[in-house]
């Protein structure tokens, strides 16, 4: 027996180092594999939260003006008007929901919104670049419809663009619902208060394992 064995000795050691070495290599395209897959999925995220944006899916307005029949360029409409409706609406006729100097409206928007890296919001009010005014108003966000956290008081349309754009700052959570008031602390819209043809979260709220 032990003759047998010093025969096949140096044969089972070859074989021991061709599978070691076998294993090394299935190792290294398993790290491969896992990091490519990482990198692509981090990509795709980037790439889908820098891409899409969530708009509108309903609208409540407890104040707002009623449509115009002045035929002014820009013509006040009801607020559901707003469903659906992305910032490229600004490319389209100019038609706003006109808020006057104290109104309201709540958007329950598509899907949920989180605070990521950049501005989170991006609300589109009809102003100077329009021929109008740049009228001040305040934004809130919430979770439930009920409970509101505001993120932007008596702001303005960022210079020289039709749109402010919000950053969340350090506020975490999941949010659905955008809430936009004519005006706010000690600062009134003019008469005819600000006029909005678009609302945009712009980071979808990815939630794994839940």
């Amino acid at each position: 027996m032990s003759s047998v064995l010093a025969r096949h000795a140096p044969s089972l050691v070859s074989s021991g180092i061709m599978v070691a070495r076998f294993a090394k290599i299935l190792s290294a395209a398993a790290l491969i594999v896992s990091l490519v897959s990482a990198a692509s999925l981090v990509a795709w995220a980037e790439d889908d939260q820098a891409t899409s944006v969530i708009v509108p899916q309903s609208i409540t307005a407890a104040r707002w003006l009623p449509a115009s029949t002045d035929g002014a360029p820009c013509s006040c409409l009801s607020p559901d008007v707003l469903i659906g409706r992305s910032g490229n609406a600004s490319s389209e006729p100019c038609t706003v929901v006109c808020l006057g100097a104290r109104g309201l409206l709540i958007a329950k928007m598509t899907a949920r919104f989180a605070n990521r890296i950049g501005p989170d919001l991006r609300i589109y009010e009809r102003g100077s670049l329009q021929g109008e005014t740049d009228d001040p108003f305040s934004v809130f966000v919430s979770a439930n419809g009920h409970e509101w956290v505001r993120v932007a008081d008596a702001i303005r349309n960022d210079p020289g663009r039709s749109s402010a754009e919000i950053d969340l700052g350090t506020l975490h959570g999941h949010f659905r619902f955008i809430r936009i008031l004519a005006g706010g602390d000690g600062c009134l819209s003019g008469e005819g208060g600000p006029g909005f043809f678009a609302i945009e979260a712009l980071h979808p709220s990815i939630d794994f394992g839940r």
